[in-house]
């Protein structure tokens, strides 16, 4: 009897019968999940102001390349790397990097107690034309340093960096508004020293060879080096003119 309850609820609730019965014997993980669906419900969700606002498109693009570095670590050499690294006894620290792993295995908790279920807010898919758009303009290469690699299918890998994430606003997610990089690149730009102030004067400035102008690029200092972005026309111009319509 208690089966096809569970059944009958599984198929009316959309729930899997696992789930239900994970819910069941695991009261606290449901209280959890209650909790957390009441406070998605009765927390005062985004403002209609906050959806309606106006995008300072300029201002994120600009803080995408002012990023200095805080000054505060100062790399090791290598010698110094080399012998934090080295072992004056490998017996003794194998036996205690073993001990340890056989403590930890003892008290290994089951895997039912390692996650829980939460709410989570998903944000709709990036702009999958955008890919495409890249691989035809860079076939791949990156566009700092032009290096690329074939996948196990044969396609060239290569990232899309967003310089202003698609969440602040569905209209900036077009190819202006990201970069064809390669990893290490991308890490670079993500997470390393980038500099370049006047970005915005570079963007706005920027004329087509049929205008009178010169190469697509943009000049920045990334992680103390000076580097070129460089561009298609069509991808330059995509990216100024949502600067010049933000």
């Amino acid at each position: 009897m208690i089966t096809s309850v569970i059944q009958q609820a599984s198929t009316q609730l959309g729930i899997s019968v696992d789930l239900l019965r994970y819910l069941a014997d695991n009261p606290d993980a449901l209280a959890d999940l209650t909790r957390e669906a009441r406070r998605a419900t009765t927390t005062p969700a985004e403002t209609t102001d906050h959806h309606t606002a106006a995008l300072d498109f300029t201002t994120k693009l600009q803080n995408a390349f002012t990023k200095p570095a805080d000054g505060a670590h100062q790399g090791d050499d290598d010698d110094s790397l080399r012998g934090a690294g080295q072992v004056a006894d490998p017996a003794m620290r194998r036996e205690r990097i073993a001990a340890a792993i056989t403590d930890t295995r003892a008290v290994e908790p089951p895997p039912k107690d390692r996650f829980r279920f939460l709410p989570r807010k998903v944000w709709d898919g990036k702009n999958t034309s955008i890919r495409q758009f890249l691989l035809e303009q860079y076939a791949g290469r990156c566009q700092i340093c032009a290096a690329t690699f074939p996948k196990r299918d044969g396609d060239p890998y290569f990232e899309v960096v967003y310089l202003v994430s698609h969440t602040n606003a569905a209209w900036i997610d077009r190819p202006g508004d990201v970069l064809c990089l390669c990893p290490t690149c991308t890490a670079k730009f993500l997470h390393g020293e980038v500099q370049a102030t006047d970005v915005l004067d570079q963007v706005r400035s920027w004329r087509a060879r049929t205008e009178g102008g010169d190469r697509a690029v943009l000049q920045m200092t990334l992680c103390g080096h000076l580097q070129t972005i460089n561009y298609t026309e069509k991808h330059l111009l995509d990216l100024q003119t949502l600067v010049t319509q933000a």
